[in-house]
C-alpha cells in the first residue's frame, strides 16, 4: 500500500542521488525561505527537505485532492521515519492552495522559488510569473525546470492528465524577462530537463 496518495515514493539513497545536486543549485541553506510551485502533494519538496536544516518550505499547488493537510502530514511522517529525523523539527512547512492566475503566497517573502515541470501547464503564464515576482524578496531567485518544444511542430506534455503544450526556450525566457526578471543562467541537463535561473531585479 502506498504511504501517500500523490507523487513518487523514493528511498533515502535515491533522494540523496537525485536531490543533493538540486539542493546545492537552489542554495537551500539554514535561514532560506523557499516555495515549490506546482508541487502536487509535496512529496518531492519533503524529499528535498530531508537534506536540509533550518529551511522554511511553502508547498503550493491548485490540486486540493493531492495537496491538503492530511496528505502532507502522511508525506512528512513517511520521510521522517525513513530519514530518521523528525522533519517538522528540522525545517518549517506551510501549505498554500493557489489559483490559475496567482500563487496565493505571501508577498516579498521568498529567497528562492522553484517550479518543476509546471511552467508549461500554467494557463496564464505572464500573470503567474508576474505574481511570482511579487512574492520574491529583492534579489531573490526563480528556478524553472521544464520540458521544452524543440521545433515549430507542437509538442505536448506526455502526461495524459496534463497534455499542455511545451514552449520553446526563447519563449520561456522572453515571458519571464517581460515580467522584469533578469536571466542568470541555464543548467542544460538536470535529470533530463534544463533548469533556468532568473533573478528579481
Amino acid at each position: 500500500m502506498r504511504p501517500y496518495k500523490c507523487g513518487a515514493v523514493l528511498s533515502q539513497k535515491q533522494i540523496k542521488k537525485s536531490f543533493a545536486p538540486l539542493v546545492q543549485l537552489l542554495g537551500l541553506k539554514p535561514g532560506t525561505t523557499f516555495a515549490d510551485i506546482g508541487a502536487s502533494g509535496g512529496a518531492y519538496s519533503v524529499m528535498i527537505s530531508t537534506l536540509t536544516k533550518g529551511v522554511t518550505y511553502y508547498i503550493q499547488d491548485v490540486d486540493t485532492i493531492c495537496l491538503n493537510r492530511q496528505e502532507l502530514d502522511k508525506v512528512l511522517a513517511y520521510y521522517s521515519q525513513q530519514s530518521g529525523v523528525t522533519l517538522p523539527k528540522q525545517n518549517t512547512y506551510y501549505l498554500t492552495i493557489g489559483g490559475f492566475r496567482q500563487t496565493n503566497l505571501p508577498n516579498q517573502t521568498f529567497d528562492v522559488i522553484y517550479t518543476n515541470a509546471t511552467f508549461h501547464a500554467f494557463r496564464y503564464k505572464k500573470e503567474m510569473i508576474s505574481d511570482i515576482y511579487q512574492k520574491l524578496k529583492p534579489g531573490g531567485y526563480l528556478f524553472i525546470r521544464d520540458g521544452l518544444a524543440t521545433s515549430d511542430t507542437p509538442q505536448n506534455c506526455p502526461d495524459k492528465n496534463c497534455n499542455a503544450p511545451f514552449v520553446q526556450e526563447k519563449e520561456l525566457i522572453d515571458i519571464v524577462q517581460s515580467c522584469h526578471f533578469r536571466w542568470v543562467e541555464k543548467n542544460k541537463n538536470f535529470s533530463g530537463y534544463p533548469i533556468f535561473k532568473f533573478q528579481k531585479n
